[in-house]
């Protein structure tokens, strides 16, 4: 199980960190900015492939911390519940929609 906290994920969320940079049929590529260096930026993917969901990012917490079962991070986390919240509140859709 995840051991990300939440308020990471909602600092990420409300400094609209992590954007929508592509998206073509059931793959997106979505850039989360670090929070450590704000000089870098992280791809993170999103593939849909047969009903298989699968999320992969480039930050080192995704890499390389083994106690993530299943493989997450705090960007795939954020990504995951914007998405949801884009599909359940009208609100959130006006506020992200140039992100998008």
């Amino acid at each position: 199980m995840s051991k990300i906290n939440q308020s990471r994920i909602d600092k990420i969320l409300s400094r609209r960190e992590v954007s929508l940079v592509s998206k073509v049929l059931e793959l997106e590529h979505w850039q989360a900015l670090s929070q450590t260096d704000t000089t870098k930026s992280y791809l993170i993917t999103f593939s849909n492939d047969m009903e298989q969901a699968k999320y992969e990012c480039e930050c080192p917490s995704f890499k390389y911390d083994e106690t993530n079962t299943p493989p997450t991070c705090k960007h795939i986390e954020a990504i995951k519940q914007l998405k949801y919240k884009l599909l359940t509140d009208e609100e959130t859709k006006e506020i992200w929609k140039e992100n998008l």
